[in-house]
């Protein structure tokens, strides 16, 4: 299954067929247990003689069912599948068949035993030929492995990218410390290669965007979640501060900070902000003072602040965008989502909640749900932000269903502005 499905962008039918198997093997594994004291599979008598049980069907049920799995995630991804998962697919079946059918005409027979060695045979003569597109040096994919995975991406008109490293000077690594350890050099290289891979903008191939976010010390150093204290800054009418001093400490970032390959930064906002009538004006000329272009900078709010007072807050986003400011939808599948909201404002982008993420590996109906509201904003013309991604499998998910941004723990902790300068993700 993982052979057929290696050339696969979208992963949610490998994890799915996993599942399943791994539901089966276990359950044939108990059957397994079972038969030690009851025979239900097969049972030996006193002369030796082989017997099968009420039960011995049973192997052959589940191997029809695995097959089945196997055929419709061919049938599905079949313009990325390879050559020679195509040919051991099309020599398997009818074999198999004919040697299921055999040993239940004669029942004399025993033929479990051959069916799994000539599986096993016709697999590994399948992929033995892969061995010419590996690398010898390094073990990763060749010239012909490259072009061969290139072609099944077209076939199945996937999303990629193409990223050329070149290392400089090589040559002097064989000359001054011998070829064996060039070629260590580059082995370790391939290695990290394939850990430190997949992107987090997927269109653009590197981390594009920052979020800016506010941290409380206590008095023993540590950090206090926002959660705890942004509440009681709201409740002592001093969340307004904190917006404007973010706001400004961002624009001091970039400002000092031009050769960054972050692309904008989007900075929080709550109601108290759209209860100053002047805050166009002012946001424009804080941003002016530090000559930051106004698409450099995108407001997120929640439906939360907006439903508070919903026409007060579309006159002031729309006075906003007049200025230049975008503003992306935060925390969508939570609470007050709605689909009335996205449809009265021209957010940019929707970020959907880590809630929405975490249940997508969890159940069928979670991934076509997440994979359904990316469709469906995209079709709205918004963009998708999905947060809270800490694995690569969850984001090779998301990138498979067309997402256009992710934002996670599996690309970058928060951090400081002074690691943030450093930071090449």
């Amino acid at each position: 299954m993982l052979n057929m499905l290696e050339h696969v962008y979208d992963q949610y039918c490998i994890v799915r067929a996993r599942r399943m198997l791994t539901a089966l093997v276990c359950l044939y594994t108990v059957l397994i247990f079972l038969n030690l004291e009851d025979g239900v599979l097969f049972w030996f008598d006193g002369r030796g003689g082989y017997h099968r049980g009420a039960l011995n069907g049973a192997g052959y049920a589940v191997m029809l069912i695995e097959m089945f799995f196997v055929y419709v995630c061919y049938f599905k991804h079949r313009s990325s599948v390879g050559k020679e998962m195509k040919h051991a697919l099309k020599v398997l079946p009818p074999v198999v068949i004919m040697l299921v059918v055999m040993q239940l005409m004669d029942q004399r027979l025993l033929l479990n035993g051959i069916i799994v060695a000539f599986v096993d045979v016709v697999l590994f003569i399948s992929f033995f030929s892969q061995r010419r597109e590996i690398d010898s040096v390094t073990g990763a994919g060749n010239r012909d492995a490259f072009f061969a995975e290139i072609a099944h991406r077209i076939a199945g008109k996937q999303k990629f990218q193409i990223l050329l490293i070149v290392p400089r000077d090589f040559g002097v690594i064989n000359q001054r410390y011998g070829h064996q350890t060039g070629n260590e050099y580059l082995y370790a290289m391939a290695s990290w290669l394939e850990e430190a891979y997949p992107v987090y903008c997927p269109d653009k191939g590197c981390c594009h965007s920052a979020e800016a976010l506010v941290r409380l010390r206590d008095g023993a150093g540590g950090f206090l979640s926002p959660d705890e204290f942004i509440p009681v800054a709201e409740g002592i009418g001093i969340v307004s501060n904190i917006f404007w001093q973010v706001l400004g400490e961002v624009c001091r970032f970039i400002k000092q900070n031009p050769d960054l390959p972050i692309g904008t930064f989007s900075v929080n906002m709550s109601m108290e902000q759209f209860e100053e009538p002047d805050l166009p004006i002012r946001i424009q000329r804080l941003l002016e003072a530090w000559e930051i272009r106004p698409d450099t900078i995108k407001f997120e709010i929640t439906e939360r602040v907006i439903s508070e007072d919903a026409e007060h807050a579309k006159k002031m986003i729309h006075q906003l965008e007049e200025y230049g400011f975008h503003f992306y939808l935060d925390d969508f599948g939570i609470g007050y989502s709605n689909f009335a909201s996205v449809a009265e404002y021209r957010f940019e982008s929707i970020k959907l909640d880590k809630s929405l993420v975490s249940i997508m590996e969890k159940a069928d109906k979670g991934y076509d749900i997440v994979h359904g509201l990316i469709r469906l904003f995209h079709e709205m013309g918004m963009k998708v932000t999905a947060e809270g991604v800490e694995t690569a499998e969850q984001s090779g998910m998301l990138i498979g269903m067309g997402v256009d941004k992710i934002q996670g723990f599996c690309y970058a902790h928060p951090m400081p502005g002074a690691e943030l300068k450093h930071f090449r993700g």
